[in-house]
Parts: structure tokens; sequence; C-alpha cells
């Protein structure tokens, strides 16, 4: 399966270039993670119950936004969750060795030491990284760091301490991160990479809804805007 890298739908905080390494920053401050449905395109059920999905066909390009069903209560992302461990039990008997396109949301908030290790020892290809905290007024928020593939230079840990604006103007001064939740990325459907991270208990979902509804859509190459609850989650004390 052709795997097209995705940035899902983050709001843009600021681009920064330099020499080697490009990112793009999105905060949230207001509100989790919600894929937005796309124009032009209506909302299908699975087959199997546990999520829904639009579809948008462009000239070259095919966007699928899943969501989880209803309202996305705690009962839907444990459906959610159960089939997607189900789901990824059986890629590794029949799909093992294909590409996988997944968002990995974590029990608690990692550091940036800890996500790296994680993601290297499962052979995941990270496209981007989502950390979460609080302003200075006790919001929570959460900012999301782009990497570029070919940066040799690459600092996780660098870029999270510069994600924080050193602006008193702006809502996120002075906030206080508490580590990072989401992982969006590539991995190889394997007993070490994607069997590694369903038995690791840091992990809460290794999402392979990508690989299922790019069969219901019935293409090989989509760009696959995956949900997650993390915005509900624990992350910690204050």
């Amino acid at each position: 399966m052709n795997i097209q890298r995705n940035n899902a739908f983050r709001h843009t905080k600021v681009v920064i270039v330099a020499a080697s390494l490009v990112f793009v920053l999105g905060l949230w401050l207001l509100g989790p993670r919600i894929v937005t449905v796309l124009s032009g395109s209506f909302t299908q059920s699975a087959p199997s119950g546990a999520f829904q999905y639009a579809v948008q066909r462009g000239h070259a390009s095919v966007e699928i936004d899943v969501t989880f069903n209803d309202n996305g209560g705690q009962a839907d992302v444990q459906r959610y969750v159960q089939v997607n461990m189900a789901r990824a039990q059986a890629l590794l008997q029949s799909a093992a060795g294909e590409r996988l396109w997944t968002t990995i949301t974590f029990t608690k908030p990692l550091t940036a030491q800890e996500v790296e290790q994680l993601l290297k020892d499962a052979g995941v290809e990270a496209a981007s990284y989502t950390q979460v905290g609080w302003t200075a007024t006790g919001q929570r928020m959460a900012s999301t760091i782009f990497r570029d593939p070919v940066a040799p230079d690459f600092n996780l840990k660098q870029l999270a301490q510069d994600a924080i604006s050193s602006d008193p103007a702006t809502p996120d001064y002075n906030t206080r991160m508490a580590g990072f939740m989401i992982v969006d990325g590539v991995m190889t459907i394997s007993e070490q990479g994607l069997g590694r991270l369903l038995a690791d208990p840091r992990v809460y979902l290794a999402d392979t809804t990508a690989y299922e509804v790019q069969k219901l859509v019935g293409v090989t190459e989509a760009a696959v805007h995956l949900p997650t609850p993390f915005w509900n989650m624990d992350w910690g004390a204050e």
C-alpha cells in the first residue's frame, strides 16, 4: 500500500525556516483535535460500525477524514480502540511487510527522549509530534512540530522548548508543557514495528484505520486524517 504523508488538519501558528530545517508549529488552545468533514463530501459508516469517514477526490489526490462514531463519547472511543486492536492483530498475519500510515496516541505525556527511543525501536518514521500542556491561565493547549524527513539535525527536545512563546502578547506565553501525546507517521506492519507498539503499555492507540479505510474507498494512496482522543485523556498534574 502506498503511503502519502499527511499533516492532518491543524491551525498553522508559524513557519520557521533554517538552513537545513523547515518545520511548522500547530497550536490548539480552545478545543481538541477535531477532524472537519471535507467540503463536497458526505459521511459514511464503516461496515465494522467502529468509525465514520468522508472522502474528497481531487484532480490527482484523495483525502479521507476518519472520525469517531456519533459524538465521540467514551463508548465510541472504546469501540474504535477495540476494533483497532483486532485489526492490528489480523494485519500482523495478513499484511506483514506492508507500509502503514498511523497516528500513535500515548497513555500519558512522554518526554522527547522517550518518544524518540520508542519510535526508533518500532521503526516509525515520524511526520509530526504533538505536545500538550497548560497556558499561564490553566487552559489546556497543544502544539505540533512537523518534521522535515530530509533534515539532518532534527532536535525534538530543542524544538519542543522553542515552541513555547517568549512573547507576553501571545496566548501561549509562559505555558507549561507536560510532554508528547501524539505522533503521526509511517511504519512497517511487522512484529518488530506494529507488534512492539501494541505491546508497549505507554501506547494507548496505534491506529491502523488508514489501512481499512483505503480499502473501503478503493485507493492505494490517500491522505488519511485520523482522530485521537488525547484531549480528554489524563495529562498528569497541572
